[in-house]
């Protein structure tokens, strides 16, 4: 439905706008503001108009529906409340405190709803994975490195990975060479001495 300017009745700002759903203090009031929000967003799904591109109809304007997913920001502006709200909860309320658990439902479904969605393909599973950072981006365990740094006699740049390693056989060649032949005088010389 749209109003006398063309705007859409189901956006989500109008709905914020509105002043949303009242959030209490209460686990019962945070739960029944999801269960709203997921409501909202079954019911005004995503519309968009589309050309058709090909077919006998090629070139007709269609209007396409996608389904709402359930997002975190969305919940928090239907109900009013903030995402540090959410994170406080978590932080400052026991595992088994009926607030901890209706806070853990509610990001629980909205996880499923959009890891399903994703799955067969009615959001961009690229898109999801980051948002539910399935994506690889995980905190690097603790390794250690080992770096050796190689030093070179030569000044010139070589053309090849292969050309640098034969300059540097024939440079550990040389050293070898020269540790030679200094070993070879210091017992030489204490030989004869």
């Amino acid at each position: 439905m749209e109003d006398e300017v063309g705007w859409k009745q189901d956006e989500l700002w109008k709905v914020v706008n509105a002043g949303g759903q009242i959030i209490t203090n209460t686990p019962k009031g945070l739960w029944d503001s999801a269960v709203e929000y997921f409501k909202w967003c079954d019911s005004n799904p995503l519309k968009s108009k589309r050309t058709l591109t090909s077919g006998k109809t090629q070139g007709e304007k269609v209007e396409i529906e996608a389904v709402r997913p359930y997002t975190i920001k969305g919940f928090c502006l239907h109900a009013g409340i903030s995402e540090r709200y959410l994170n406080d909860i978590g932080q400052t309320h026991s595992k088994d405190s009926e607030f901890y658990m209706v806070v853990e439902k509610i990001l629980g479904l909205i996880y499923n709803q959009n890891l399903e969605g994703a799955v067969v393909d009615f959001y961009n599973p690229i898109m999801v994975s980051k948002l539910l950072k399935l994506d690889g981006d995980k905190e690097p365990e603790n390794r250690t490195i080992k770096i050796e740094m190689v030093s070179s006699q030569s000044s010139k740049l070589s053309n090849s990975e292969s050309e640098i390693l034969q300059n540097l056989d024939l440079e550990k060649v040389n050293l070898l060479k020269d540790k030679a032949e200094n070993f070879e005088r210091q017992n030489g010389s204490t030989k004869g001495g």
